[in-house]
């Protein structure tokens, strides 16, 4: 794949992409991923397109200080794993995460193989996302302070995790894989919808260890698993958190329609 560097991926996720990839190196390459390029909406904010091609991600992602959503994450997670000689396949995804109807195809995922296993692999749910890779056949697993599992759902998979004492769904799994330009599709819609979130909220989000964070317009989150903290930022700290909590290469003048624009 002559648009991945594995160089510039590795210093940008802090952790050496191994010649070979077993279950172990690939949870460390999984949960370092989450921690050091931040889900991001900031190009819909600015109505840049977003293009999901892996050299445009590769530009983006590696070669600025800067993040993304789902499409572009797992675009360049895939590469990397495949670059490995690991079987991956992307897999379209509805997100419930407290939805009350029935939503699009919106989100990206994926399936890796290892050792004969199948695991969830995703780098791009924002401050939701695994740590590290879920196996397909409903076994808990327990990440940090959070607990996931991938249970059945007639011809679907739905990954969950554990919360207030009980299973909360987080997305809805379709079956097969989708051709590419179905990606494209739904990216575009993502991107470009009036009605779609990521046109009216602003959003970074990134998951520790330690600690999951969210910056959702000015309310900004930290949870530990444990304890959950919010405070509403002034105007004037949105990029400086930008800058610190979520690493972002983001101009000190720049402006965020749906906070500048309001009366």
């Amino acid at each position: 794949m002559q648009d991945l560097d594995l160089a510039a991926y590795a210093a940008r996720i802090g952790v050496a992409v191994p010649a070979s990839i077993d279950l172990a190196s690939l949870q460390s390459l999984h949960q370092a991923h989450v921690a050091a390029i931040a889900f991001e909406n900031l190009d819909v904010q600015w109505r840049r397109p977003v293009r999901i091609d892996l050299a445009s991600v590769c530009a983006k992602l590696l070669g600025q200080a800067r993040g993304g959503y789902c499409f572009e994450h797992n675009t360049l997670f895939r590469a990397v794993l495949r670059e490995r000689g690991v079987t991956v396949t992307a897999r379209e995804a509805r997100v419930r995460a407290g939805a009350t109807s029935r939503r699009a195809r919106t989100h990206m995922t994926l399936v890796a193989v290892i050792d004969g296993i199948e695991y969830l692999c995703d780098v791009g749910f924002g401050a939701y996302t695994p740590l590290h890779p879920v196996p397909l056949d409903g076994t808990p697993s327990r990440q940090s302070a959070w607990v996931y599992r991938v249970v059945p759902e007639g011809p679907r998979l739905v990954l969950q995790w554990q919360r207030d004492g009980g299973w909360q769904d987080l997305y809805a799994i379709e079956p097969g894989e989708p051709d590419e330009i179905d990606l494209v599709m739904a990216n575009h819609f993502t991107s470009t919808s009036p009605d779609g979130g990521f046109m009216q909220t602003v959003t970074a989000q990134r998951a520790t260890p330690e600690a999951r964070y969210t910056l959702r317009k000015t309310s900004f989150i930290e949870d530990s698993g444990d304890a959950l903290f919010t405070r509403t930022l002034r105007r004037d700290e949105i990029v400086p958190v930008l800058k610190g909590v979520f690493g972002l290469d983001v101009a000190d003048d720049a402006r965020f329609p749906p906070i500048d624009d309001e009366p």
